[in-house]
């Protein structure tokens, strides 16, 4: 039981983290203000982490109350035994409260307007932004902030 809690409890909180972190990347890369980009850290990816490390204490403490009461349950007083349970209830509750804390987390940092990319790019459309290409050395480029596709090879202009 206790294993395939925490496999089922982490594999949940990794993909929710996983969704977040997704958006809070694109974010953060259209996302000028530095300002705007630690609120947005402080206010959603934080506290999902701080959940996340939450999460796994208290699944860990479960498995080590569930492995202790299949181990020795016939051997345990009564008075353990409902301490165990009741401590279980307690944990099962927190566990409850956790998720909730970070789904709400997730659907906020989701819904948050600085997530609005396909604004941002159509606004950066409408601009109609001028475009400037110049071929240089690959070296003066690099220093003028260039970017390569990863894996490619470059000739000496670009």
């Amino acid at each position: 039981m206790g294993k395939s809690l925490r496999a089922k409890i982490m594999t949940g909180v990794v993909a929710l983290l996983a969704l977040f972190a997704i958006a809070l990347t694109i974010t953060l890369y259209f996302v000028k203000d530095s300002g705007e980009e630690v609120r947005g850290i402080a206010e959603y990816h934080v506290p999902i982490m701080a959940n996340i490390n939450a999460l796994d204490v208290y699944t860990y403490e479960l498995e080590i109350l569930a492995h202790d009461m299949s181990a020795q349950l016939r051997l345990m007083e009564p008075e353990k035994i409902q301490h165990h349970l009741a401590r279980a209830k307690q944990l099962e509750e927190i566990i409850n409260r956790l998720f909730a804390e970070a789904i709400d987390l997730c659907e906020k940092g989701s819904n948050d307007t600085r997530n609005d990319i396909e604004e941002i790019v159509n606004a950066a459309i409408e601009d109609d932004l001028e475009v400037v290409t110049r071929e240089m050395a690959l070296d003066e480029a690099k220093k003028l902030g260039a970017m390569g596709v990863f894996g490619e090879k470059y000739g000496e202009t670009v």
